[in-house]
Formats: structure tokens, C-alpha cells, sequence
């Protein structure tokens, strides 16, 4: 018995990016420092992100990248390139 599964078509492609590449290409794009909400919503308009506080996610990834830093509270600006 074979296991059918659900075609998702160009949609994965979407979910193949990691948000931590993501955040940095938006960096890139900007080229400012922006603010947690304003990163968050870039991302939405291209992909879901699979958390109740999706916010709280991009926060958390900023934090810790080391591509990233933290100029004042909830905004960052990119240091290095990938």
C-alpha cells in the first residue's frame, strides 16, 4: 500500500528559505538599520511563519546571529555579508 502525498506545487520553495536568510537578505535590500515589526512584515508578505508570535521568532533569530546587530531596543542593522 502506497502513501499518497499532497502535491504543495512552488510553495515549498517558500518554506526551503530559512528565516535567518531571510532577515539578512532583507537587511541587505534595505540597507538601514530597521526596526523587529518592520522585518516581520517583509517575511509575511512572502512566507507563513509557524508560530503564535511570529514577532517574538525574528526576534530571537536577530539576537542571535552573528550577521546582525543590536543598535537600540528592537532595532538592528546588518554587520557582515553572507
Amino acid at each position: 500500500m502506497s502513501v499518497k502525498r499532497k502535491n504543495i506545487g512552488s510553495d515549498r520553495s517558500l518554506w526551503s528559505t530559512s528565516l535567518h536568510s531571510m532577515i539578512i537578505q532583507i537587511l541587505e535590500k534595505e540597507n538601514r538599520p530597521m526596526r523587529v515589526n518592520e522585518i516581520t512584515k517583509k517575511i509575511l508578505e512572502k512566507r507563513r511563519i509557524a508560530s503564535y508570535t511570529p514577532q517574538n521568532t525574528v526576534s530571537a533569530i536577530l539576537q542571535s546571529s552573528a550577521y546582525v546587530k543590536r543598535l537600540e531596543r528592537g532595532i538592528y542593522k546588518l554587520t557582515k555579508k553572507l
